[in-house]
């Protein structure tokens, strides 16, 4: 099969032939037919993400982290889905074939194209696992999602949005960008827009109840001060930084709590976990067409460098997808 292998030693991205894998025991083979393109693509690139969980050498593997395709073989003690099924699933996408652990495959919408599809996997189940098992949000509650225009973003305030949030605050550094999202968004252009400002103006002065933090360090002090009592923040994406001071008399007096959310120490259980939590809730959204991901353009796989260094260049909203076929 064709593969785009990522070699974080020299940072680069091979087009490789490999052998075609064969499904083990509870996986199934899918013919990939598209595969989300992720910020953690670029660093596994770079070597600062483990390629391979639980490993502190990152080593070559396949690329990618999320895939869409339809099912070709089974392994053996599998149940809940057949060959022919069109199926999304965190996964490394960048090639022709992969085979995935069936407990956690996603149906694809009937009216999702392939690359809605491969955009889906990983916003859907990082944004239901940081709102709803994480933050615990309720109906009535209000958002801020720093970063919304990210694939992340734009996914966790179409289930903020469908699970009743309101307000739903975001940010961004261009309002260009905030002007391409749903009415129900209450966007911060943060290059003329100060955001506890902002939020405290919008809310009384009383804050928001949940915060998604898909930036890191460099706006921690303003999560803090942007949360009501009782408030959750729940961090994310470092590429603000990994490393800052906090107010902990504020966070303190406001009862707050700091909740940090990644998919790299999960066992293959614990995914699983996530994927039924997130289907319990969303997949009737889903089928509906009310959580779909905005996709900025597609590249084809033997183009994987384009579309890494068009995510690179951050002038995007939502995803780039490798089409497959």
């Amino acid at each position: 099969m064709r593969a785009i292998v990522v070699d974080p030693t020299r940072q680069t991205l091979e087009p490789t032939e490999l052998a075609d894998p064969t499904p083990g025991a509870g996986e199934v083979l899918i013919r990939v037919h598209a595969a989300g393109v992720n910020r953690a693509d670029l660093l596994a690139r770079t070597g600062s993400y483990p390629t391979i969980p639980g490993s502190s050498a990152p080593e070559p593997v396949v690329a990618g982290l999320e895939l869409a395709g339809e099912i070709v073989a089974l392994g053996a003690d599998v149940n809940g889905v057949d060959v022919g099924d069109r199926v999304m699933a965190m996964g490394r996408g960048y090639a022709e074939l992969a085979c995935v652990d069936h407990r956690v495959l996603l149906p694809v919408p009937a009216a999702f194209t392939w690359a809605e599809a491969a955009a889906t996997p990983v916003g859907l189940l990082t944004g239901h696992n940081a709102l709803v098992t994480s933050a615990r949000l309720t109906r009535g509650e209000s958002v801020l999602i720093q970063a919304v225009t990210s694939g992340a973003g734009t996914l966790a305030l179409a289930i903020a949005v469908h699970l009743g949030a309101r307000p739903v605050f975001g940010t961004s550094r261009s309002g260009e960008k905030l002007a391409r999202l749903p009415d129900e968004l209450l966007g911060i252009d943060t290059t003329s827009q100060d955001v506890v400002e902002t939020v405290m103006e919008s809310t009384g002065d009383r804050g928001v109840d949940v915060i998604l933090d898909n930036v890191g360090a460099s706006v921690l002090e303003e999560n803090v001060a942007s949360a009501a009592i009782g408030g959750r923040i729940v961090q994310i994406g470092r590429l603000g930084g990994g490393r800052t001071e906090v107010d902990l008399e504020e966070l303190a007096l406001k009862r707050l709590s700091l909740i940090g959310v990644t998919f790299r120490t999960r066992t293959p259980d614990d995914r699983a976990e996530v994927v039924r939590l997130c289907l319990g809730d969303l997949s009737a959204g889903l089928q509906a067409g009310q959580l779909r991901p905005v996709v900025e353009d597609t590249f084809s796989l033997a183009s994987a460098e384009l579309a890494q260094t068009a995510l690179a260049e951050n002038t995007h909203v939502g995803k780039f997808v490798l089409t497959v076929d």
